[in-house]
């Protein structure tokens, strides 16, 4: 979560500080997945 942290001032008072957390994690989540497929292929 320190990603969120680092970009507190990009979240819009106002707004889902729950959704937006959530598409922060799922996009760590998408990148780690896709960054272990490409290693797995190179080898």
């Amino acid at each position: 979560m320190l990603k969120a942290f680092y970009n507190k001032e990009k979240f819009a008072p106002g707004t889902n500080l729950k959704g937006w957390l959530y598409t922060i994690l799922k996009n760590l989540l998408s990148m780690n997945i896709e960054k272990g497929e490409a290693k797995s292929s190179a080898r």
